[in-house]
């Protein structure tokens, strides 16, 4: 069984990509107490995180953590220490923290219990992740004008082209 975090102070949170457009590998980093841990993740799923994130801080009572959180890159070396296979957000309004909770994926055959992560954050840092989300997201391929998918890298073309 992969191990499980609950992370309540973190000094560190981004998202990063590596390799080249349309081949790259997606991450999510936290850091809290000289530990890191990464996990590996799709590019959708930054991008709806970003998304979500973005709303949920619109929709949220003034808050005086303004300072804003620069954007990360991600700490080498990169050692996952599994898949995200689910995301879901909360809200601490005691302690003004954004919850995120991050589920291992886990295949249809797999009876072991899955490993989790919380991660407690504050304003500023969700406000670092979603620019950097956006700016890796935008990074990316183009899309296809026709069907939204991303356009081969080497073609420059879409299959519904044919």
């Amino acid at each position: 069984m992969n191990p499980s975090f609950e992370i309540d102070r973190p000094d560190h949170f981004t998202t990063g990509a590596v390799g080249p457009k349309g081949q790259r590998t997606f991450y999510l980093q936290v850091r809290q107490d000289g530990i890191v841990a990464t996990f590996k993740v799709e590019k959708q799923q930054v991008q709806v995180l970003a998304d979500y994130l973005e709303r949920m801080l619109e929709n949220l009572p003034p808050s005086n953590d303004s300072m804003l959180a620069p954007p990360e890159d991600l700490l080498e070396p990169l050692n996952a220490e599994w898949v995200i296979g689910e995301l879901g957000i909360g809200y601490d309004e005691d302690y003004n923290k954004i919850i995120l909770h991050a589920q291992e994926m886990q295949s249809e055959e797999d009876q072991e219990p899955t490993a989790i992560a919380r991660i407690h954050l504050e304003r500023r840092q969700v406000v670092g992740f979603v620019r950097r989300a956006r700016d890796l997201v935008a990074a990316g391929r183009p899309l296809c004008p026709y069907c939204g998918r991303p356009l081969d890298p080497e073609q420059g073309l879409c299959a519904c082209y044919n």
